[in-house]
């Protein structure tokens, strides 16, 4: 998980690794994978019927995984498209999700 992004000229960058003084930066928070920290990552793999629009466009994938995604859980759009993870009338799809660890948060 990326919580910060740097970016860096490559002369600054070596000067910043050896110590050699303080180098300008720019760099992105993202405040979605800081919301994760301190979270425990929950993992599993469902079978789901496959869409019905035969090359569905993302707003189609979205929302066909939208009716299997209840209580946090976000499935993978890509594996929808992925022609190794069909079986069937079905498509396999990685469903994740980010919890408070068992007995408490952070």
């Amino acid at each position: 998980m990326r919580v910060v992004g740097i970016e860096i000229g490559l002369e600054d960058f070596s000067r910043a690794i050896t110590g050699q003084g303080d180098v300008y930066c720019e760099f992105e928070f993202s405040r979605e994978a800081w919301a994760r920290v301190g979270k425990v990552r929950q993992y599993e793999q469902r079978f789901i019927p496959q869409p019905e629009e035969y090359r569905p466009t993302a707003y189609e994938i979205a929302a066909h995984l939208a009716r299997y995604e209840k209580d946090g859980w976000r499935g993978n759009p890509e594996d929808v498209t992925n022609p190794h993870r069909h079986r069937g009338k079905e498509v396999e799809v990685a469903f994740e999700r980010w919890v408070d660890p068992p007995g408490g948060g952070k």
